[in-house]
């Protein structure tokens, strides 16, 4: 079992029969970070998205992963998919986060995908914007949960 808070869970994961290669723990940054540097597909993008715990590091790994499959040339369609499941994720944030909060975000992804700068320069510029479209600092919107 696990959850995303001790105190104040808002999440709480069960596996039966759990398999540890598979469901490493991930309740430490840095357990989190080496279990996620292993995921490299877009079709996999959830296993580092359904948590909410290092907000900054999951969607830093999201574009990184959504990065790697452009530049192999996977389809549209499945960027298309981690760009949406991305967007899905950031409506946790904050409370407040909304369909208009989140317009344009879906670009701004996209353009990250296609730069060579490194993948936390995309993840502070993206919650800066929601930040920005709340009217909130970026520290305010990560610490809304």
């Amino acid at each position: 079992m696990g959850v995303d808070d001790w105190d104040e869970a808002t999440m709480v994961t069960v596996v039966v029969d759990p398999d540890t290669h598979s469901m490493p723990d991930v309740r430490s940054r840095e357990n989190f970070i080496a279990s996620a540097a292993t995921i490299t597909s877009v079709s996999q993008i959830d296993r580092v998205l359904t948590g909410y715990s290092y907000p900054v590091d999951r969607l830093a790994v999201a574009i990184r992963i959504m990065r790697d499959a452009s530049a192999e040339g996977v389809s549209e369609a499945r960027v298309r998919y981690g760009i949406a499941s991305v967007v899905e994720w950031l409506k946790w944030l904050h409370p407040a986060i909304s369909a208009g909060v989140l317009e344009g975000v879906e670009e701004l992804v996209r353009n990250y995908l296609g730069e060579n700068s490194s993948e936390q320069v995309g993840t502070d510029a993206l919650i800066a914007y929601i930040a920005s479209n709340l009217g909130l600092s970026g520290e305010e919107v990560l610490m809304a949960r």
